[in-house]
């Protein structure tokens, strides 16, 4: 039976009788942690979970960025299965389904969530591995990528557990999805979720102005304070590379294996130009994804960045506003990648002159090679080389650039993996280091006729690197 056929039957089966479901008589009437305590499986109810209840009474739209190890997913669990039992109010709400769980991509966890609910109550009466009810209220699980079976059901619950882990597209398909029932049943809408890549939908709300969601930060210092976890604890998990990702919310840590070990590259210093070699560089992405733009000038033999921007689906105008104000400062070099032909004109009609970078161009594997790489490989391998030898430094200010390099790894053919997301600030970057090396070979780039621009000649006042070929 296909979702689609399981979810046309979501009333029929709710119109059996009582008795498909246990009631549980004994938790009705109990306060929150009365039913916590009552549980036959005993835990600890810590402050952090008291004030998460507190929350949920004074709003219907929640937005938690966790520490890994809290217990969030059960707290949630536990309080679905108090509002299922304490009295009939959801069961006599609900339409077709009380609570649609939303979990990551495979079928595999959406089992595993109701498991662990119905491992809350042993008596339970045998369903269907992703479908839990109690006292009538019908609670269903659904992998992320089959989110839009939830599209014509009336939840009271809409829960998104894990929610950065989502691919992307799947993560703006669930809002989408969760948020279309506020003017219908008005569903608490809750993301969970311990923080995974830079640049999705998780770290856009937790930026989100005038958000509808009130926004909980659940790390570390709450785990330490309550005495979730012990510092001898702590001591031992902070040696993992993704400790600051998981106790702290720092989106990419432990994620990546474009660039490893560069926190010693990350500096003060005025980002200001200040009259050395500079440029400008940027990866449109209009519509499918950000703008991002990146400049930086070279100041004794190191090139420093001094604006790393990303956008939202801005204008091609107000884009190229940003740019115009960008190259204004330095009047020098301006690329683009040339997959935006148009972008590129426009830039050029406003006395611009910029190029493209054309990723499929071939160029030497190494120096004085005879073999060839193409640009949308060689780029992130020559960036890999001039970070891992500190020719380069960022400033601390630029949190999204940073945490984008954290992220980013290599796909199977040697370039940027983009499965997950589309990177553009690392691309910009990497389109820096590479126009600012020694050789103008180095320098590629395309005219709007399509005509390439370079020779192997050395610049002036550039950074001298020989760069390597990472197996």
């Amino acid at each position: 039976m296909t979702l689609q056929q399981d979810i046309t039957q979501l009333t029929q089966l709710n119109k059996k009788p009582r008795e498909q479901s246990l009631d549980f008589p004994e938790y009705r009437g109990l306060s929150f942690q009365q039913f916590w305590e009552a549980l036959p499986h005993k835990l600890d109810y810590y402050d952090y979970e008291e004030e998460l209840h507190n929350d949920l009474n004074e709003t219907k739209h929640l937005w938690i960025k966790k520490c890994a190890g809290l217990g969030i997913t059960e707290f949630m669990l536990r309080w679905i299965a108090w509002n299922c039992l304490k009295d009939d109010s959801w069961m006599e709400t609900q339409i077709d389904i009380g609570v649609v769980l939303i979990t990551g991509p495979r079928l595999d966890l959406a089992i595993t969530i109701i498991n662990r609910l119905k491992a809350l109550f042993p008596d339970l009466k045998k369903t269907k591995e992703t479908v839990c009810i109690l006292n009538g209220v019908r609670i269903q699980a659904f992998p992320s990528h089959h989110v839009a079976s939830a599209h014509g059901l009336n939840p009271i619950v809409m829960l998104m557990e894990e929610g950065d882990l989502f691919p992307v597209n799947q993560q703006y398909e669930a809002r989408e999805v969760a948020e279309r029932y506020i003017s219908k049943t008005n569903p608490w809408i809750i993301w969970v979720s311990t923080p995974y890549l830079p640049g999705g939908l998780y770290q856009e709300i937790e930026h989100e102005q005038d958000s509808i969601y009130r926004k909980k930060f659940m790390l570390l210092d709450r785990a330490l304070k309550s005495g979730r976890y012990t510092q001898a604890e702590v001591d031992v998990w902070a040696k993992s590379k993704s400790f600051m990702r998981e106790a702290w919310g720092e989106y990419g840590y432990g994620v990546g294996d474009v660039f490893v070990n560069f926190d010693d590259i990350i500096e003060e210093y005025d980002t200001k130009y200040i009259g050395g070699r500079a440029g400008t560089y940027a990866d449109p992405g209009f519509g499918s994804s950000k703008f991002g733009r990146v400049s930086g000038e070279i100041r004794d033999g190191i090139i420093y960045v001094t604006e790393a921007d990303e956008y939202e689906r801005s204008a091609p105008s107000i884009m190229a506003d940003t740019m115009q104000e960008s190259w204004n400062r330095h009047q020098q070099s301006c690329k683009v990648d040339a997959a935006n032909s148009g972008f590129i004109k426009e830039l050029t009609l406003r006395g611009i002159p910029a190029l493209g970078v054309a990723f499929g161009e071939t160029v030497p594997e190494t120096e004085g090679s005879n073999t060839t790489v193409t640009l949308k490989k060689k780029l992130p391998l020559n960036a890999s080389a001039m970070v891992d030898r500190k020719v380069v430094r960022i400033h601390r200010k630029f949190k999204d650039l940073i945490s984008q390099m954290r992220a980013v790894t290599f796909n199977k053919m040697g370039g940027i993996d983009k499965s997950e997301l589309p990177f553009d600030l690392v691309d910009a970057f990497n389109m820096m280091l590479w126009d600012m090396q020694s050789f103008d070979y180095s320098s590629i780039g395309i005219r709007l006729d399509g005509s390439i621009i370079g020779d192997d000649k050395p610049k002036s006042k550039s950074v001298s690197i020989n760069t390597r070929v990472v197996e």
